[in-house]
């Protein structure tokens, strides 16, 4: 399944679902993909996949691929059903759009047993899913022109956020890189705690942690990429860049701890 969403006004569920009738009730397994929404859905695991991510923006179309095969067993599913639910409050909150939908016959990747090599200025989703697109054309065995159903095929992935993750794998093995987590020497959950607010390094006094490997990471790989974090706070980080601000020095005599000058443009507690 492919389909471009677009939403305008957010309402508490916004839902592309298939299924056998066209009767509403609980069944075996969920028969709905969750798109977008304000309301807490984690106890609605009987209609809505919680597999699925979310990557919605406002005002901002976003193109889906579904293998559909790794969630619906058994025949019969011939019906096709949009939910926009606000049911809550005022029922006509909410504008959405779905367009250009289809449903393909999954086939194997064209490419699997082609040799090529793609050359960048800078190798990013969309400039790799270009180059595929080219390379589409240009290989007889491909038929048709939608290059995310043939990299759902490539990759062997059930959804495009998949594919994405796999294609930014492969323009990151180009560069000289160091993983995030190489840079704090603890676990990616300290990350998670630390871009949340909540480690040693976040609240403690300077002569009271030890952070010499900030020293380390400057002197020995100043000159390399540092990757982002692999945490939810950059999850929709779509230009892949970030910068370090601080509310307060981290004086432990509280003399001068004031917030520094570009504190003002994030904080997160």
């Amino acid at each position: 399944l492919s389909f471009d969403f677009l939403l305008e006004e957010i309402a508490e569920v916004h839902a592309i679902c298939i299924d056998e009738n066209l009767h509403w009730g609980t069944s075996t397994f969920p028969r709905c993909f969750p798109l977008a929404g304000t309301q807490d859905t984690s106890q609605d695991a009987n209609w809505l996949y919680r597999g699925t991510e979310q990557t919605y923006s406002i005002n901002e179309v976003q193109h889906y691929v579904i293998r559909l095969s790794e969630f619906y067993h058994g025949e019969g599913f011939k019906y096709l059903a949009l939910i926009q639910d606000n049911d809550s409050s005022d029922k006509t909150t909410g504008v959405s759009t779905y367009s250009k939908i289809e449903f393909h016959e999954m086939a194997q990747s064209c490419l699997k047993d082609e040799n090529f090599e793609f050359i960048f200025d800078e190798c990013t989703i969309e400039s790799f899913a270009e180059k595929v697109k080219e390379l589409m054309t240009a290989t007889s065995g491909c038929v048709g022109d939608n290059v995310w159903v043939e990299l759902l095929a490539f990759f062997d992935v059930n959804s495009k956020p998949q594919i994405e993750e796999r294609i930014g794998a492969l323009c990151t093995s180009g560069y000289d890189y160091v993983p995030f987590d190489s840079k704090t020497g603890n676990h990616f959950q300290f990350s998670n705690e630390f871009y949340d607010g909540g480690t040693i390094w976040n609240y403690e006094l300077e002569s009271n942690v030890d952070v010499n490997r900030i020293e380390i990471m400057n002197t020995k790989y100043a000159n390399k990429v540092m990757g982002m974090p692999d945490v939810h706070n950059f999850k929709q980080c779509k230009l892949g860049a970030a910068m370090c601000c601080y509310v307060a020095n981290r004086k432990s005599d509280n003399v001068g701890a004031y917030p520094e000058d570009n504190s003002d443009a994030c904080y997160m507690d």
